[in-house]
């Protein structure tokens, strides 16, 4: 039993993993970091993943598991009780063999399900759980998080944002522990050079929260002043409709040729390096992983001022923080990063400066690790 071999046995949990989107980012920098702090990593996972992950995931020596740890989203919106029930009979006993086979010290939940079951099956077996709180509760219930916030030990607060939804429920303050999400991308490799590119680039799921229609119109302003302009967007389709909407803005404004939607890309980070300014209008968001992601590779920066932007940029030295609404100050900037070299390179500096010391892989995994040591002690 790995438990008495001098490793602490961490379960965690994700809905699944995509090597384009959250919480892959997570996990990979905890997987890289768990041998470094003592920890054995099994992850469970709700749904199937690609043999390119699991071998990915393997190479660390991580054992993986598909287990419906909780009852799926549709069981319980048309409450279909007789599978909810059976779903969680039969993650329990799934639970269980695991737990026992390998002495599990803690659980770490990364879903984003806001409801409590799977917080049931570590508290039946006596493990401690732990879970992240990376959404605002979009879609979830404020009920079922107070619920879920009950049977945690810890949960990681990803932002200010998220610190404020569970204070609001209330949580205990002595649950919550803060912890920035780390980045790792300084590298020669993926260090900026798109300062002549006049690639103005947005990356994020396509859906109505990332107000696209919104950049659209920004983007018109942009390209009839400055005629070489491109906007590109990469994300999956979320919402088909909004993305057709979309297709047809584009068509409406005369920005054919000018705009190109790529879909979800492995290689986000080289067209961040190619790209002249960086451009996120979402109005509301826990984190911004994007932004992390854009500042640590050192492209310049133009976002809306939600609360969690706010916690990441300083505006003027390391990026441009703008009323969410002013489709001309958004304008301006973009416009003036393309025409403005000096200043974009002075930002770029900064951004990759400020990722480094404040949002690193490193302090991420070692506060981390270091609140879980504390709690099984």
């Amino acid at each position: 039993m790995f438990g008495s071999m001098g490793k602490h046995v961490l379960v965690i949990t994700v809905p699944g993993l995509e090597l384009t989107a959250s919480p892959w980012r997570e996990v990979e920098c905890l997987v890289e970091k768990s041998q470094e702090y003592g920890f054995k990593i099994l992850l469970l996972t709700m749904n199937s993943i690609s043999e390119e992950v699991c071998s990915m995931l393997r190479s660390f020596d991580i054992d993986i598991f598909q287990v419906e740890f909780r009852p799926r989203g549709h069981l319980l919106r048309q409450r279909r009780l007789f599978k909810i029930v059976k779903s969680f009979f039969l993650a329990v006993v799934a639970y269980r063999k695991i737990t026992r086979k390998y002495s599990v010290s803690v659980h770490v939940s990364l879903d984003y399900a806001s409801h409590p079951f799977e917080a049931v099956l570590p508290l039946i077996s006596g493990v401690p759980f732990v879970f992240f709180q990376r959404n605002l509760l979009e879609k979830g219930s404020r009920l079922g998080l107070f619920l879920k916030s009950i049977f945690a030990k810890r949960i990681f607060s990803i932002s200010a944002s998220t610190r404020l939804l569970l204070e609001s429920l209330p949580v205990k303050k002595s649950k919550i522990i803060d912890i920035n999400y780390g980045v790792d991308v300084c590298t020669s490799k993926y260090f900026w050079r798109g300062a002549s590119s006049s690639v103005v680039l947005s990356v994020g799921h396509i859906s109505s929260r990332k107000r696209y229609d919104f950049a659209l119109e920004v983007f018109s302003s942009v390209a009839k002043r400055v005629h070489s302009a491109k906007y590109i967007v990469l994300g999956k389709v979320l919402e088909k409709d909004y993305y057709h909407s979309l297709i047809r803005k584009v068509s409406e404004l005369g920005l054919e040729g000018k705009v190109e939607f790529l879909g979800a890309r492995t290689d986000v980070l080289d067209f961040m390096s190619t790209s002249s300014v960086f451009m996120h209008c979402a109005i509301s968001e826990a984190l911004g992983w994007v932004l992390l992601e854009a500042m640590a590779v050192g492209t310049p920066v133009v976002s809306s001022n939600y609360a969690a932007a706010m916690q990441i940029i300083e505006n003027g030295k390391d990026g441009f923080l703008l009323d969410a609404f002013d489709r001309n100050a958004f304008a301006e900037k973009v416009i003036e990063l393309l025409e403005n070299r000096e200043l974009a390179e002075f930002l770029s500096i900064n951004s990759r400066e400020k990722i480094a010391a404040s949002f690193s892989t490193d302090a991420f995994a070692a506060t981390f690790f270091q609140e879980l040591k504390k709690m099984i002690r």
